[in-house]
């Protein structure tokens, strides 16, 4: 005997007052007020949609983009191009504008300074292959920007890249450990800043005091805060490769 399908019944269809067929109700939207169908289908109720938005639309015209507009967090009424785009935006920009939203990531980033560096420092070293990549390639694309960048660091941190300077050499000549720039602030503070050979001093006589080891690297010294002393490029030179300790003569 062959099987006949269920046929549908009153409660399964329902007729489309705008087109008059009769169709199932996954044909029709709900209303999520009533949970019940709308009247009209979903065919008929896209194209009445799209018919109402096509008349509204020539209905008022092109859209004019304003020059201006006024920022939520300074009150000042400001250049549309003071703020930062964004698609959901009005107008299609942020409410703040742009010296507002600088300023209040300056001031969250100061307050919540620890936890920024940490999450960095824990996404570096999840993503180091991807952030090296990232940053070779802003390297590639803007290199005098960053060599601007790396001069002008450089000339504000004199001590870090001296500290730098002699851990690398001393790593390349085989030999082992490191100092800070901190480290060499405080040996300079004991020497009151003066040459340990002439006397002379960094502010008063114009010089600059250079990060000598008592005991050479070449012949078996460390390169570590105990082993060094100041002296000025001059007598460095002149005291070159010799092994040399001027500092209990001045310190006593």
């Amino acid at each position: 005997m062959p099987i006949v399908p269920p046929q549908p019944t009153c409660d399964d269809v329902k007729a489309c007052v705008r087109c008059g067929d009769t169709k199932p109700l996954d044909e029709y939207y709900v209303d999520k007020r009533s949970n019940r169908p709308f009247a009209r289908c979903k065919t008929c109720h896209n194209a009445q949609g799209q018919a109402w938005y096509h008349a509204t639309k020539l209905a008022r015209g092109p859209r004019v983009a304003p020059v201006e507009k006024m920022c939520v967090s300074c009150k000042q009424l400001l250049p549309i191009d003071a703020f930062s785009k964004r698609s959901t935006g009005e107008n299609g920009t942020r409410s703040d504008c742009k010296a507002c939203r600088r300023a209040a990531k300056v001031a969250y980033n100061a307050a919540h300074r620890a936890a920024r560096q940490a999450a960095s420092r824990a996404y570096y070293a999840a993503n180091a292959e991807a952030c090296g990549a990232r940053i070779r390639q802003s390297i590639d694309k803007n290199p005098t920007k960053y060599q601007a960048i790396h001069s002008d660091w450089k000339k504000g941190n004199k001590a870090a890249v001296n500290a730098s300077t002699h851990k690398r050499r001393a790593r390349l000549n085989g030999h082992w450990g490191s100092w800070t720039a901190r480290d060499w602030e405080r040996i300079k503070a004991r020497q009151g800043w003066r040459c340990l050979m002439c006397g002379r001093q960094e502010v008063t006589d114009g010089i600059t005091l250079c990060a000598d080891h008592v005991v050479p690297l070449d012949k078996g010294g460390w390169n570590i805060a105990a082993n060094l002393q100041g002296l000025c490029r001059s007598d460095n030179s002149t005291k070159h490769t010799r092994t040399l300790d001027l500092r209990p003569a001045f310190y006593r």
